[in-house]
């Protein structure tokens, strides 16, 4: 987070403690009266309003796309060796081991799908990974991880409008690691997929990829991988959210993508590839907010 302040990207910031470490170790006791210690770390307040709670816009997007490259800009020198063999759960190159926990999707031809889509990440991502750009990423720059903020000129009661508002934070690094920018992109189509937009469907990768690309540039592997990733991290976001909530029924956070997410899937996917991609670079090469 230090990292990115520094190059001018808001997200939070440390607070130190009073003997200024990073981490204060802190003992309570649990409802058993069992002293319990815990790793407690504070960070810094940032106004704004999470991404999940606006109308996408194709402006938006556009925008959004742009926040995802200068981010890689930014990420492109940091490096530590923490990271050199760290690679968390959610990490796009674990989806390969979906297929250990596919059972908890009932429905067969969702399952099928998903199934499909895993083969494609073997065939079609982990083939091509040789020809990827590699940096550190955030991770999960989902709908809850993007934070946003009216122009000063609105007033507080009037409703949050897409075209006008601006990226104002980042949240959560706990999936940060050091991979492929390429993955972070994907990631961010992904949840802008299976959030509710007017936008269409299919048109919503193409914005966002005319920002990113007003900014940097694909290399070919990575454009030829782009669906596949997006379409794998939807299953992957799917299917850990079935089997986290099989395991436990009781929380239903982890069911959130789940509402639109689905349909998004199948809509996504099943579309044909050819017009999907022609359809990405009409919007690349034309659309100027």
């Amino acid at each position: 987070m230090e990292h990115l302040l520094k190059k001018g990207v808001h997200c939070q910031a440390t607070i130190m403690a009073i003997n200024g470490d990073t981490f204060t170790k802190l003992t309570v006791q649990n409802k058993n009266g069992e002293d319990v210690s815990h790793l407690v770390s504070l960070r810094t307040f940032i106004s704004g309003e999470i991404l999940q709670n606006i109308s996408l816009t194709p402006r938006f997007l556009y925008r959004l796309g742009q926040y995802v490259a200068e981010l890689t800009s930014a990420l492109e020198d940091f490096s530590h060796s923490f990271y050199e063999t760290f690679d968390c759960t959610w990490s796009l190159n674990t989806v390969v081991k979906l297929t250990d926990i596919m059972y908890v999707v009932k429905d067969v031809n969702l399952r099928n799908v998903c199934e499909g889509v895993v083969q494609a990440f073997k065939d079609e991502v982990i083939t091509r990974k040789s020809g990827f750009r590699k940096s550190q990423i955030h991770g999960d720059l989902n709908e809850q991880n993007i934070l946003v903020l009216q122009p000063l000129n609105k007033s507080e009661s009037s409703p949050l409008e897409a075209d006008d508002a601006q990226v104002c934070g980042l949240l959560d690094f706990q999936d940060t690691a050091l991979s492929y920018p390429l993955y972070d992109l994907a990631i961010l189509v992904c949840y802008m997929l299976m959030t509710f937009s007017k936008v269409p469907l299919l048109d919503i990768p193409g914005y966002i990829l005319a920002g990113y690309q007003s900014k940097l540039k694909l290399t070919e592997s990575e454009r030829l991988a782009f669906r596949t990733c997006v379409a794998a991290r939807m299953v992957q976001s799917l299917v850990m959210g079935a089997y986290t909530h099989h395991m436990d029924p009781s929380n239903h956070y982890v069911l959130t993508t789940s509402k639109h997410g689905w349909q998004a899937l199948e809509t996504f996917w099943s579309a044909d590839r050819i017009s999907s991609e022609t359809r990405w670079e009409q919007l690349v090469q034309s659309f100027k907010p």
